[in-house]
């Protein structure tokens, strides 16, 4: 089994939007019906077995073409698919009408840096955790939302520019 490890307690994530305690769950449930494996398996928590909170979940035997790979789950649920060039990679990743975040994980942080530049992601992060910095914008590429939060940009959301002209 493989062990989560971050700075802070991974064990247990909250979901980010409660609408159905189970959504997570069942998209998991579904890919597996579908022969995704799961190398972590987690599921949901609280009270009775409920609550909106799931433990990590990481899936292999994926297809990009599978919807628990295209579709933003929102909770903790990882698709990990093989590749084999960097090019092949950042198209996988770019083959999606979300865009949202992602990782770039390697040895090389110069060649890292180059295959997060590719991305169609509005937070990309390089050899780094998933903690968002308010100081920086934030806010997704496509279908994964309009505008900006944090940051400069996410000020100038509540702003109305005026031109005058004479």
């Amino acid at each position: 089994m493989a062990e989560v490890v971050s700075p802070i307690d991974a064990r247990v994530l909250a979901r980010v939007a409660p609408a159905s305690p189970d959504e997570v769950h069942a998209a998991v449930r579904a890919a597996r019906a579908r022969g995704a494996r799961a190398v972590v398996d987690g599921g949901p928590v609280g009270v009775d077995g409920r609550g909106f909170f799931h433990e990590p979940v990481v899936l292999t035997g994926v297809g990009n073409d599978d919807p628990v790979a295209r579709q933003e789950i929102f909770g903790p649920v990882a698709v990990v698919m093989p590749f084999d060039t960097d090019e092949e990679a950042v198209a996988l990743a770019n083959d999606s009408p979300y865009g949202l975040a992602g990782a770039v994980v390697s040895a090389d942080r110069v060649a890292a840096v180059a295959v997060a530049e590719r991305l169609r992601a509005g937070r990309v992060s390089v050899n780094d955790g998933a903690t968002p910095d308010v100081r920086l914008p934030f806010g997704g590429f496509g279908r994964s939302g309009i505008g900006r939060e944090f940051g400069l940009e996410g000020v100038l959301e509540y702003t109305e520019v005026q031109t005058l002209q004479w």
